[in-house]
């Protein structure tokens, strides 16, 4: 027979293999219910331990879920912007500019248009070819067929390049020794000493 245990300790199991008693006093569990419900309890905190691993698992792929969907929105819109920028670019080279400081002329004259009512890039540059004098001045060296602004200087035209001219140096006097060679400087050197 087992010993009973003190109060607040778990009750002691019997080793396996060991038949139950035959009849259990009044008020107790019967030993098959008290190891089923045992069994089920351990079943049941294992499934516990189980599900919250998953669930810290499941926070973790949430974060990096959240982390990933704002990356992603954030190059998407860098990689519209690039787009949109292409396009521009592409455009305004359409209508014969191409250097990067023209374009940027190009793109600052156009945002300074008021918002409310602005033609789209391509109409308004199309629409210089149509009414040359309505090109902003800023912009009409860009375009040919823009008519130049009266009343002021003429454009700087750069002078022709000296193509085959030569330099025109004077005959070495006896001052000069710069351009000398060894015998002339021998020469003008007697010279002074013997006379």
């Amino acid at each position: 027979m087992t010993t009973p245990a003190p109060q607040g300790a778990p009750p002691q199991t019997p080793p396996p293999g060991t038949p139950p008693p035959a009849d259990p006093p009044a008020g107790t569990v019967p030993y098959k219910r008290f190891q089923t419900v045992v069994g089920e309890r351990n079943n049941l905190r294992e499934q516990v331990a189980t599900l919250r691993a998953e669930a810290q698992q499941l926070t973790e792929r949430g974060a990096t879920v959240d982390t990933l969907t704002a990356a992603n929105t954030a190059l998407q819109g860098k990689l519209d912007a690039a787009n949109s920028r292409y396009d521009r670019h592409t455009l305004i080279a359409q209508h014969g500019v191409t250097d990067k400081d023209a374009v940027a002329a190009v793109e600052w004259q156009y945002g300074r248009l008021p918002e409310e009512g602005r033609p789209e890039l391509g109409a308004w540059l199309d629409s210089f070819k149509e009414a040359p004098e309505s090109v902003p001045t800023i912009l009409r060296p860009l375009f040919a067929g823009a008519p130049p602004q009266g009343g002021g200087a003429p454009p700087y035209q750069r002078p022709p390049a000296n193509r085959g001219a030569h330099l025109h140096r004077p005959a070495p006097g006896p001052s000069d020794t710069s351009a000398m060679t060894d015998a002339d400087f021998s020469a003008a050197f007697n010279l002074k000493t013997r006379g």
